[in-house]
């Protein structure tokens, strides 16, 4: 082999790891630009839901003011409410859920689920 030959073949293997290496870099420069306009897009989003939080909240508050003035909000009746429409409803859920869980798959394919109030 003459040096000829070898200045070619290192002249051509340099110019190769530098255009791969080029590439690699324009891909990842790529990606990243996605992952920021991802992470910006996500954080616009937060924003979004945290001023809908923030009004839903001043809502609920004004809401418990008309009723605290006009004498209808009672705390015995606020936890007897949430016990019935919240925490009886969740725990039948879960109860539910762990039946389906400990019945057979060709079973369960049978069953009728009406949650809330029965499971046939």
């Amino acid at each position: 082999m003459n040096w000829q030959t070898l200045g070619y073949l290192t002249v051509t293997l340099l110019l190769s790891s530098g255009i791969s290496f080029f590439l690699a870099w324009l891909l990842v420069r790529h990606q990243r630009q996605r992952n920021l306009a991802a992470l910006y897009y996500l954080l616009d989003r937060m924003s979004v839901l945290r001023m809908d939080i923030q009004r839903l909240e001043e809502e609920l508050y004004l809401m418990r003011t008309v009723l605290d003035r006009h004498g209808l909000l009672d705390d015995e009746e606020m936890a007897r409410l949430r016990q019935e429409l919240i925490e009886i409803p969740r725990q039948r859920h879960a109860e539910n859920q762990q039946l389906l869980e400990a019945v057979d798959v060709e079973l369960k394919e049978k069953l009728i689920s009406n949650f809330p109030e029965t499971m046939q």
